[in-house]
């Protein structure tokens, strides 16, 4: 079982894209209305948002290069009588200290002992 309800990070473009459209359409308008009046206000504010702007680019950048590994979500189970572990998938209802899986060695039941993630070989 992978762990598919955390949202991809890479479906953030779009929306990265938008915003850094909006954020350069506002700095260009800003410093437009500055070479028309000559307010510093208006300076000021076209900095400020260039500097958001450029932050955006620097995120927008790490989102793109960024490598997602899978992963799956693992089950520890220890034999409390022989001490016989086994790892397997996790499976619904699986409960840290909870009696799951009989043991294949002894019979008795098998403790969850840990509930993990485990990275996925290619």
């Amino acid at each position: 079982m992978s762990t598919g309800s955390a949202p991809h990070p890479k479906r953030w473009i779009p929306t990265y894209i938008v915003l850094l459209a909006s954020l350069l359409i506002l700095a260009a308008a800003l410093a437009l209305q500055y070479l028309r009046t000559g307010s510093d206000s208006y300076l000021v504010s076209a900095a400020f948002v260039a500097v958001i702007a450029v932050y955006t680019a620097w995120s927008f950048a790490r989102l793109i290069t960024l490598k997602v590994t899978p992963r799956s979500l693992m089950t520890l189970l220890k034999c409390p009588s022989c001490g016989h572990e086994v790892v397997r998938r996790y499976r619904e209802g699986d409960m840290l200290f909870s009696e799951l899986d009989a043991c294949p060695k002894c019979g008795s039941k098998m403790v969850a002992e840990g509930i993990f993630l485990k990275e996925e070989k290619h």
